[in-house]
């Protein structure tokens, strides 16, 4: 019958989905599993109700037997979403506050320097520590170790993974033959204790990668612990001697003797002396990628965006001796810049063009956001952010290591924030609506830099426009690496207002 098509049409109008979405996060955050999704989109509420009453007022002038038994049906439904919505967020917001009271009361963390305690202990113990610089130089080893499993060429880091890694890696990885493609998507750091002569610290990794297992080639999400071990004695190299993975000594390639000492500068280095040495690993989650979720979502506030501001109880006085370092700096020239990066990653990522991206943000946080485009692309599905507005950034932190500055701002901001396939055809968010949510973005720049903030629009080094930036993030026109912080500031981190701890 006629009336019955129109009855299939509405049922389709009720049902509105979101899609994962959106470069940092959002709005699929869980803070139940201790991780989250990279999401975003907007209620579909206000649009499909529209077309709901359209078609029940026709039916109820065509079809009053049909119409208006439909448009009472309709009113209780709408009073119980509504009713249904307003609970779950009021609960989801109650659930967020606690995690943050339990976050801000752990015995972990540090009431005066918002610090973790393990990153505490690693300052106290080596004042040339910096977290950037650790992270990096993990997630360079993981790479290296998973080649040299695909090729069995070990000796090159033989500074860097001891045999009792190397044991570990071949254990966890005996059924796969090679790895390719290697993506990360999140460094955490763990544990950091003292015994024996040595300090132990782990690394949690998150990332992608395509894994070779009998022939046949599989994306894989993973998530593993890796061990790191080093003389108690040991303190940090600077970041340009950490990252080359020569001799940790001389800066030679490496090249040991029979008692695993440099051959060029005749230094032990095979024992973790000087650097961080890779001793073993656990696979805690390896899983076949699957396209990204496609959930249901109501309209409004972004749980998040409701959350009160984590600041850090030391930002007056670290302020205070920040600007005292740096005269001339200009706080609200770097809040327009970050304004700018955050303008324009959001662009990049509308366009699924993630190489517009590279001047603004650090080499992990690149892979990290680059994890989550391609993923998109792979299943033929786009991610579109219309009408951004940044309605207020709040300065939450500042922080400084050996090797860089760094300030974590607070921004709110709204957008139309959507996911369609390939044909435009809407699968998620909302193209009308906007929706408002909320972050905290993390900037560092390296120690010794200028203090002003420059426009986004153009190379912090030379000053020409960024349309030659090459995938390592050298400029076209200067050849300085512009990513590196030591031009100006970078983003080096999102963090979701559910779990962020200062």
């Amino acid at each position: 019958m006629k009336y019955m098509k129109w009855f299939a049409v509405i049922l389709i109008a009720l049902v509105v989905f979101d899609a994962d979405a959106r470069v940092g996060g959002g709005q699929g955050f869980s803070t139940g599993g201790g991780g989250g999704t990279f999401s975003g989109g907007g209620g579909g509420d206000g649009d499909g109700l529209g077309v709901i009453i359209y078609l029940i007022i026709r039916l109820c002038i065509e079809y009053p037997q049909i119409g208006f038994p439909l448009l009472a049906a309709l009113l209780i439904f709408v009073a119980v979403r509504f009713w249904w919505n307003n609970r779950d967020q009021a609960r989801q917001v109650h659930r967020l506050r606690s995690s943050l009271r339990r976050a801000d009361n752990a015995p972990q963390r540090s009431a005066t320097t918002g610090r973790s305690r393990a990153e505490q202990d690693l300052l106290e113990r080596d004042t040339g520590f910096s977290e950037p610089v650790l992270f990096e130089f993990v997630q360079l080893i993981h790479r290296r170790a998973l080649n040299a499993h695909s090729t069995g060429s070990w000796d090159a880091l033989a500074p860097f993974v001891s045999e009792s890694g190397r044991n570990a890696v071949a254990k966890a990885y005996k059924r796969v033959a090679s790895f390719s493609d290697v993506v990360h998507a999140g460094v955490r750091l763990g544990s950091v204790r003292q015994s024996g002569g040595r300090q132990h610290l782990a690394v949690t990794l998150l990332g992608s990668r395509i894994e070779t297992r009998d022939g046949r080639d599989q994306p894989t999400y993973f998530e593993e612990l890796w061990s790191f071990e080093r003389d108690a004695t040991a303190t940090s190299l600077a970041p340009e001697q950490t990252m080359r993975l020569g001799c940790p000594s001389c800066g030679s390639a490496i090249e040991t003797d029979s008692a695993g000492a440099c051959v060029y500068c005749h230094t032990p280095i095979t024992a973790g002396q000087l650097q961080w040495q890779a001793t073993g690993v656990r696979i805690d989650v390896s899983r076949a990628i699957v396209p990204p979720r496609v959930s249901r979502f109501g309209g409004g506030d972004e749980p998040g965006a409701l959350v009160p501001s984590v600041v850090d109880p030391a930002l007056g006085t670290r302020y205070r001796a920040f600007t005292g370092r740096h005269a001339d700096f200009n706080q609200q020239a770097f809040l327009d810049r970050s304004k700018g990066i955050f303008t324009e990653l959001q662009a990049a990522w509308s366009a699924g063009d993630w190489s517009k991206a590279r001047p603004f943000v650090t080499d992990p946080l690149y892979n990290t956001l680059r994890f989550q485009v391609e993923s998109y692309e792979k299943n033929g599905l786009h991610n579109r952010i219309a009408d951004l507005d940044i309605e207020r950034t709040d300065v939450v932190k500042v922080s400084q290591d050996a090797w860089y500055d760094a300030i974590t701002v607070r921004v709110w901001a709204s957008a139309r924030d959507w996911t369609e396939r390939d044909d435009g055809t809407v699968v998620g968010g909302n193209d009308r609506i906007r929706r408002r949510f909320s972050e905290y973005w993390t900037f560092l720049r390296a120690q010794g830099s200028g203090s002003s903030a420059h426009d986004v629009s153009s190379c912090p080094s030379c000053g020409a426009a960024l349309d030659r930036i090459n995938a390592a993030g050298i400029c076209g026109y200067c050849e300085s690496r512009i990513v590196s912080g030591r031009f100006d500031w970078v983003l080096s981190r999102i963090d979701q207002p559910e779990v962020y701890q200062g």
